[in-house]
């Protein structure tokens, strides 16, 4: 007997950071698999973070393509930004 994959797939929301995702869960009758799809916005390499940028474009942020400083779903924290052990803070260098 073959079992059957049942998939649905959300409408598309914002999530916490108004991000645009939408949620696609399949469900055999052994497991339940939940993938969140993330859609980029037009002309970004990153996801909206937490935490909003230290620059923002109009002041001068170095990496206008990025949405966030931080790290986040599939990239990194921006290469401008750099540790400050004394205050315990991050700073955006650029």
């Amino acid at each position: 007997m073959e079992n059957k994959i049942k998939r649905t797939e959300s409408d598309l929301y914002k999530d916490e950071n108004g991000n645009i995702c939408k949620t696609i869960t399949e469900n055999d009758s052994n497991q339940i698999t939940v993938t969140t799809v993330y859609q980029l916005e037009a002309g970004k390499t990153t996801l909206r973070g937490p935490y909003s940028k230290l620059k923002s474009d109009s002041l001068g942020c170095k990496k206008q393509d990025r949405l966030c400083c931080n790290y986040g779903h599939g990239f990194k924290r921006c290469e401008l930004m750099t540790y400050d052990n004394n205050k315990r803070i991050w700073i955006c260098k650029a």
